[in-house]
């Protein structure tokens, strides 16, 4: 019955977590937002390296990059 019940709850987290399918400079990438408000922060890990995004109200995504 434990493994029933954590199964169905393991399918319900894959099934709805926060994932989405964005294309930034010209580049299609699976982002998770992980906060939400004015400015969203989203990232994804590509190479075993972090990047992270910011979306503004009105839809633009920018990626954050590091200059240095």
């Amino acid at each position: 019955m434990k493994y029933l019940v954590f199964s169905i709850l393991f399918l319900f987290f894959l099934l709805f977590h926060a994932q989405q399918t964005t294309v930034v400079n010209g580049n299609t990438y699976e982002l998770t937002m992980e906060i939400e408000g004015e400015l969203d922060l989203l990232w994804n890990v590509i190479d075993k390296r972090f990047h992270y995004f910011v979306r503004t109200k009105d839809e633009t995504i920018i990626e954050l990059l590091n200059t240095q």
